[in-house]
């Protein structure tokens, strides 16, 4: 065997979370034009727990003894030698108090106005935090010392067994590893939203409304990677070559740098570099914050509705939204502008991934006025031909997703988590031939509106551009009949067609300025036309 890895445990792990809420509202007839509605809720969370604290994250005050004492060093669950007793690493915050308020007001006999405010909490245990476990676990690979020339073990003898079985309850057990900080104090914040709208409603006639609402969402603590462990800006003058450089080597040793704590150069080996050692935390790869709760984000929106309810046999509702979405957990983790963001919490907002300023949708049922009890009607067999058609169809029409443009990362020996590029001041949109946009010719973004960030600068882009992919359009058609064989038998006959008017919707372009195919659509972002036909027998 060349080379292979298993996963073994001390114990299968048994998490726990705990969930309370009390909840109280009451609505209130104010006035006879004025109806409000007040509630709170009452929610505690205890975050997840091992009831044999089989937990471990790294501690960053803790001194570590296999780094030199360099603060930086893992704890450790539960009971026993070495480890500190407790079965979660998150305190129980008792302070998520949610109120509602609501209200509506009659301004004339056809107008009505509402409002509302509400907070509301994430569930945790829907957060994807996981249980933290480095200790309680381990994964050894062998693999083959010379490229394969000879194996790395032999499957008759099975699976090596010349590792240490966990549990490995050592402060200095991820050591040249990732690590994981726990935050306890803030670490476990529960998510939360606040959500508010104010909405005007009309009745036009007996059948048509029409209503416009201010409507938002604002979302605070939300959780997101937090890269602790990035190359400090202060020290980017150093330059490329030095920062490259191994510890041990004559430039380093120059500029008076050296092994931050004894061990570092065996434990790294041909990735002892001086960028390495002057790391937050030298003696660990990435370091990121489990459960990081400082992400953020907004939606604000306006949205219309013109909905006529069923009537002659016709009912439809058309609707268009206006909004933009902005949050400053998205996109790339790297120094911007000469501060590391998420390391000093200052976290760049821009559009979101999924912003979509304008959507349109629509549907629509009209039963056509022929046959027995309608508007037109003949004769027995003549209704049967003619009666029992209903048309319907459903429309959706919205601006593309915005684009986010990366490109090499030629910083990775810092350790940031991406590189965007430099907007030249070009246009982003590539121009196009005669007629509509054919991908086939023309590119979708120009190239020569970026360009890739010389080392150790980063680029101005921002996460996300506000000029979008292609716009989504969707729609469906249906034609129905439906005949009245006996009194309990109905026949129905369906003909739907998705896509109808066989529409293009392309997909994004290429983002990777790298790629030789920068800008460039290669893909198709919807099916084509498909018709079916169906019949049932209803009874």
């Amino acid at each position: 065997m060349d080379s292979g890895s298993s996963y073994f445990r001390s114990s299968l792990p048994g998490g726990r979370y705990k969930y309370y809420g009390a909840f109280f509202d009451d609505t209130y007839k104010i006035t006879p034009k004025l109806t409000l509605n007040l509630g709170v809720r009452y929610e505690v969370q205890a975050p997840s727990s091992d009831p044999l604290g089989r937990l471990s994250y790294m501690e960053p005050s803790l001194p570590n003894p296999g780094a030199g004492n360099l603060p930086g060093a893992y704890v450790f669950g539960g009971d026993g030698t070495g480890r500190q007793g407790w079965q979660r690493f998150f305190d129980i915050h008792h302070t998520n108090f949610a109120p509602r308020i609501g209200f509506a007001y009659s301004i004339t006999r056809n107008t009505v106005l509402r409002g509302g405010y509400g907070i509301f909490y994430k569930e945790y245990i829907n957060q994807g935090v996981g249980l933290p476990q480095v200790g309680f676990s381990i994964t050894p690979n062998f693999s083959s010392a010379d490229s394969g020339v000879t194996p790395g073990f032999y499957w008759d003898s099975g699976f090596p067994q010349s590792f240490s079985r966990p549990p490995t309850i050592s402060p200095t057990v991820a050591n040249g590893q990732g690590a994981a900080i726990v935050e306890r104090a803030t670490g476990g914040t529960i998510p939360y939203a606040q959500q508010w709208n104010l909405t005007l409603e009309r009745q036009l006639t007996n059948s048509l409304m029409v209503s416009g609402a201010y409507v938002a969402n604002k979302g605070t603590h939300l959780y997101d990677s937090f890269n602790r462990n990035q190359v400090d800006p202060r020290y980017y003058s150093l330059g490329q070559p030095l920062l490259t450089a191994l510890v041990t080597s004559p430039a380093a040793q120059a500029a008076g740098i050296r092994e931050p704590f004894p061990g570092f150069v065996q434990l790294y080996g041909s990735r002892a570099t001086v960028a390495q050692a002057l790391r937050a935390f030298p003696q660990y790869q990435g370091v990121s914050t489990v459960a990081a709760p400082y992400s953020n984000s907004s939606y604000h929106s306006f949205q219309f509705k013109l909905d006529q309810r069923f009537s002659r046999g016709f009912a439809s509702t058309v609707a268009y939204t206006f909004s933009k979405m902005l949050a400053d957990g998205a996109g790339f983790t790297d120094a911007h502008g000469g501060v590391i963001r998420q390391n000093y919490f200052l976290r760049e907002k821009s559009l979101y991934a999924t912003d979509q300023p304008h959507i349109l949708t629509f549907s629509f049922n009209y039963q056509l006025p022929f046959g027995a009890g309608k508007r037109f009607s003949s004769g027995r067999a003549v209704n049967a031909l003619i009666g029992g058609w209903s048309l319907s169809g459903v429309g959706a029409y919205s601006a593309g997703f915005p684009l986010a443009i990366s490109t090499t990362n030629i910083q990775n020996f810092i350790f940031n988590g991406g590189l965007r590029p430099n907007l030249t001041g070009v246009a982003i949109r590539a121009t196009q031939g005669a007629g509509k946009f054919d991908p086939r010719r023309d590119a979708f973004l120009n190239r020569a509106a970026f360009s890739v960030p010389r080392a150790l600068e980063f680029g101005n882009a921002p996460v996300f551009l506000n000029v979008r992919q292609p716009a989504f359009i969707q729609e469906s058609f249906g034609v129905f009949k439906d005949t009245h064989i006996w009194e309990r038998f109905t026949h129905q006959f369906r003909l739907e067609m998705s896509n109808p008017f066989n529409r293009v919707v392309f997909g994004a372009p290429t983002t990777d300025l790298s790629n030789a195919a920068f800008g460039v659509i290669s893909s198709q972002g919807n099916s084509p036309r498909i018709i079916q036909f169906g019949m049932k027998l209803i009874f």
